[in-house]
């Protein structure tokens, strides 16, 4: 059980890591805002900060659910 506690603790943390890589890299930012054919009729800066959005949000909200499971948010 604290086995498999710790690996999820160390895969929301290389989560959390991936995301403020990709949304804080300057490169990333430079190539979705350059002029590229539209994928799905939307600009690929669009698709490119919706996802980074949606990865954020999953992640912390995956964080909050396994401290509520393993009982640290109890008070």
């Amino acid at each position: 059980m604290i086995m498999k506690h710790c690996n999820k603790f160390y895969a929301v943390r290389i989560w959390f890591l991936l995301n403020v890589f990709v949304s804080l890299y300057p490169p990333f930012y430079w190539a979705a805002g350059t002029h590229q054919p539209l994928i799905l009729g939307l600009p690929v800066s669009l698709i490119y900060f919706g996802t980074v959005s949606i990865s954020i949000t999953f992640s912390i909200l995956f964080a909050y659910w396994q401290e509520y499971l393993s009982g640290e948010l109890s008070s």
